[in-house]
């Protein structure tokens, strides 16, 4: 079999390989691979290129097919229940599902299922039997299919024979266009249009979606992935410090240690990254903060640290700005450092006792961008234009799956063909990590050493107001829980198999008796739980909202070797495992921990005002940090 892929020239940037077929080739005949494997068929890969260059062309296919396909089944659950919970959340009162869901029922079997009722007919069913009934079966179509692609991938890579070079005039030419052009948009307009000349039409949605911009970048089509002529290192940085100024305080009244009046017309003003930039360095400056410049970036863009403290009891981290569409916890830090502009009740004590670094923004192009950074498996970085990111399935998907429930199904293949090549920046940490940026900060912080860390995040839109109602939620990372103990949780808390055991694990007066006690029980022996219950505790003294949820879960294993990945109980915490071991690539805050046995933790913030997300980012920090020095009532 033939496997036909495009050298793609582009400007300012590396090319790309572009393989000329649909991503899921091997399943659109059900068995197409099996049959394949059986009579013995080996792969060659033709590859068209402008000058005939073919060095490195295995490898870096094998890696951007593994970086498109093997996809953490993680993705799997946070999309059904994104979409099951925003079109079906509000419909599960119990007046609603006895009155509403025959209702809808009765009115779409009158309509017709063929003739528009079949909306009517699934949500009356979803009412009546409950939605488990159908997360169980969506789940299981979609776990069935992943297999499938696995196979088919590991199969395709297994049967890869060779590399056949062919020069291409047409690619030669659009090599010329680049060289010549002197911007990069006139570059991709003319591409654009000479693509039908040059008999390659299929190329045209690489060039059209930069032909607009010049300084966003879009995300590129489907199994587009980087071709380097050699394998990318991270680049060194130097690391620059400019020595901390002596501080000038003065008493704060009725400040414990961050001030909480925080002004929404302060915070709305600082509206770009220079702005946000400039009032950081002049606040550490007042300080007396020591700055440190973690990274500098291609376009001079610089991530900054800010250290404060003289005190080796607790070297302390917050960070923040990971995504560029979340900016209250970059907001945050600035008032986080701005109150130690004041004596607070207890900032001397904390400043004398301990060593706080403050990393405001962690992506300040994505910032400056309001536009998430995505990373892949050769370290490249591309930014998402503010209304999607990454891993955002609540746009184009959420649309698709509202043609799909009028037809009569959520096929799981719709919902896959939007899963993109890059993953989120916050999960690629770790000894396998690719990205220069990120490989700075990892520097940086191996020589720092954290014993207590918090990194900031939020969650904005409909979902996190229909879901959250504006609430904080703590989440804990990656600590070590025993084999046989998850075993157990899992055992107890897996979802029954037969509908009159679903209703009954539904009911919140026998939760006790399917291990939600064990639980609380087993948390409350492991410190960093301690930790983060007292830094809820204080969120909710402050007179901000914390999420309750009624809610246990184990999420499935995401293959049979490894753990499962997420335990959560009804107090709105979770304790998440590594996502990718066979990458060797983890979130941040679990990094942190494996790395340093860093007590690290993960706030989330939802749909509310900008100030009230920064004063909960405060009082999760602020509890944190009075809790591990046993300050206060935190002790």
């Amino acid at each position: 079999m033939r496997w036909l892929v495009y050298k793609v020239p582009r400007k300012g940037g590396p090319d790309l390989f572009y393989v000329a077929l649909h991503p899921f080739w091997f399943l659109e005949v059900e068995g197409m691979y099996s049959k394949l494997e059986a009579g013995g068929e080996e792969i060659t890969i033709q590859l068209l290129t402008p000058g005939g260059e073919a060095e490195g062309v295995e490898r870096q296919v094998r890696e951007g097919l593994l970086d498109t396909f093997y996809k953490d089944k993680k993705l799997i659950s946070e999309v059904l229940k994104r979409l099951l919970s925003y079109y079906l959340g509000l419909l599960d009162p119990l007046w609603l599902r006895l009155f509403l869901g025959p209702t809808m029922l009765v009115s779409g079997l009158l309509r017709g299922y063929l003739s528009g009722g079949a909306a009517h007919v699934l949500i009356g069913l979803y009412l009546i039997l409950g939605n488990n009934y159908f997360v169980s079966r969506i789940v299981k179509e979609i776990r069935g299919y992943y297999d499938e692609v696995e196979r088919g991938v590991e199969w395709a890579l297994k049967g890869l024979e060779r590399v056949e070079c062919v020069e291409h005039p047409g690619l030669r030419r659009l090599r010329e266009i680049m060289e010549e052009a002197e911007d990069k948009t006139e570059a991709y307009i003319e591409a654009l249009h000479a693509c039908d000349r040059l008999g390659l039409p299929e190329l045209k949605e690489f060039y059209c979606f930069s032909a607009p911009i010049t300084e966003w970048r879009y995300r590129e089509p489907h199994l587009g992935f980087p071709l380097y002529d050699e394998e990318r290192k991270p680049r060194r940085f130097e690391r620059r410090r400019r020595p901390a100024p002596t501080p000038h305080r003065a008493r704060a009244e009725g400040v414990d240690l961050f001030d909480f009046d925080v002004k929404a017309r302060y915070l709305y003003r600082l509206s770009t990254y220079r702005e946000l930039h400039e009032e950081l360095e002049r606040v550490a400056e007042r300080i007396g903060a020591e700055g440190i410049t973690v990274y500098e970036g291609e376009r001079g863009y610089e991530v900054k640290a800010y250290e404060v403290g003289d005190g080796e009891e607790a070297r302390i981290l917050i960070k923040g700005g990971c995504h560029g569409r979340e900016p209250a916890g970059p907001l945050a830090i600035l008032q986080m450092m701005r109150s130690l502009e004041e004596e607070g009740r207890y900032t001397d004590e904390v400043l004398s006792r301990s060593r706080i670094s403050f990393m405001p923004v962690d992506d300040p192009e994505g910032y400056s961008m309001r536009a998430w950074i995505g990373v892949d498996m050769a370290g490249r970085e591309e930014h998402w234009p503010p209304q999607g990111g990454p891993y955002t399935l609540q746009g184009e998907a959420a649309l698709t799956a509202l043609r799909l429930l009028n037809r009569g199904g959520l096929h799981p293949l719709r919902l896959l063909e939007y899963a993109v090549r890059f993953r989120d920046p916050n999960v690629v940490w770790g000894d396998n990590v690719k990205s220069p940026r990120i490989a700075a900060m990892q520097e940086y912080l191996e020589e720092y050493r954290p014993t207590f860390a918090v990194d900031l995040h939020e969650t904005i839109g409909k979902m996190a107001d229909l879901v959250y109602k504006g609430a904080g939620i703590l989440s804990i990372e990656d600590f070590y829980i025993p084999p046989e103990t998850r075993d157990r949780l899992e055992e107890m808390m897996k979802r029954p198999e037969n509908r009159l055991a679903r209703y009954l694990s539904g009911r919140r007066m026998l939760r006790g008796l399917l291990g939600l006690e064990y639980v609380k029980t087993l948390l409350a022996e492991i410190p960093e739980f301690e930790v983060g219950e007292a830094m809820m505790r204080h969120v909710a003294e402050r007179g901000f909202k914390v999420y309750r949820g009624e809610y246990q879960k184990l999420l499935d294993k995401p293959s049979p070797e490894w753990p499962p990945q997420l335990i959560s109980i009804d107090e709105g915490r979770t304790i998440d495992g590594p996502l990718l071991f066979k990458l060797d690539i983890r979130v941040c805050p679990a990094w942190l921990h494996h790395r340093f046995g860093t007590l690290s933790y993960t706030t989330e913030t939802f749909q509310n005002p900008l100030d009230e997300r920064v004063g909960e980012n405060l009082a999760f920090v602020e509890g944190g940090i009075l809790k591990i020095l046993g300050i206060g009532d935190g002790g």
